[in-house]
């Protein structure tokens, strides 16, 4: 057998390079690691939600299904899928009612006439009122679960005083 004899530069330069390699190939598998940790606790998190959601499902179809009922023969509910024409008048004292129910100030309530008067079937409506954010919420929740409510188009919050809001907001009900 032969020896191969190699000049000690040679096998330094050898090892840095295969150094260099092996930190290069580190450099390139470290991060994908990580990555992949990363991406796999996510997925564990996903799976936990859509379980937690699957579980809470039929809950949710059954509260859909009771809101849903119809009201027992002989009960009367006035429908109020639209705003009538006649109502408008007590459309205001509708909203004054609400703001005062959530305490809060009702400042305008003040119909688009030309809205009223157009075929449009929406009515446009600017409401001001005033108060604390832990007042305005629930009355904001409660103009939107309103059933002649088609949208609001515009929602501006400004601050009155240090804990004093005063919201401005334009809504559009649907009308006969």
């Amino acid at each position: 057998m032969k020896k191969i004899t190699l000049p000690s530069t040679t096998v330094i330069y050898l090892a840095i390079g295969a150094l260099a390699a092996l930190a290069i190939t580190l450099a390139g598998i470290i991060p994908s690691y990580r990555a992949l940790a990363s991406i796999k606790s996510q997925i564990a998190s996903k799976q936990v939600e859509i379980e937690r959601q699957e579980a809470l499902f039929p809950l949710f179809m059954t509260l859909i299904k009771e809101v849903q009922e119809k009201a027992p023969p002989g009960f009367a509910i006035p429908d109020e899928n639209k705003v009538a024409p006649r109502e408008f008048s007590k459309l205001e004292n509708r909203f004054f009612q609400l703001a005062n129910n959530y305490h809060l100030n009702l400042e305008e309530v003040l119909p688009d006439t030309q809205s009223y008067l157009e075929d449009s079937r929406l009515l446009k409506i600017e409401l001001v009122f005033s108060g604390r954010f832990k007042d305005i919420r629930p009355m904001v929740y409660r103009i939107c679960s309103l059933d002649y409510l088609e949208q609001i188009e515009r929602i501006t919050i400004k601050a009155n005083q240090p804990e004093k809001l005063r919201v401005r907001m334009r809504l559009a009900l649907r009308q006969h």
